[in-house]
């Protein structure tokens, strides 16, 4: 997530907000991986209730 806010930082996405912000990033909106043995998130998904806000 900290990749994403600081990727849209700035941008017009953002409009005049910090970032584009998820708003949902629960268990449900991830996707995990197994990586080293262990369960990793890896992608996030249900972005119907993004928008620009402020950078937590």
């Amino acid at each position: 997530m900290r990749e994403f806010h600081d990727l849209t930082a700035g941008t017009q996405l953002a409009g005049d907000q910090e970032v584009v912000r998820h708003n949902d990033p629960s268990p449900k909106n991830t996707i995990h991986q197994l990586t080293g043995g262990e369960l990793r998130p890896a992608a996030f998904i249900g972005w119907d209730l993004a928008a620009p806000g402020a950078d937590p």
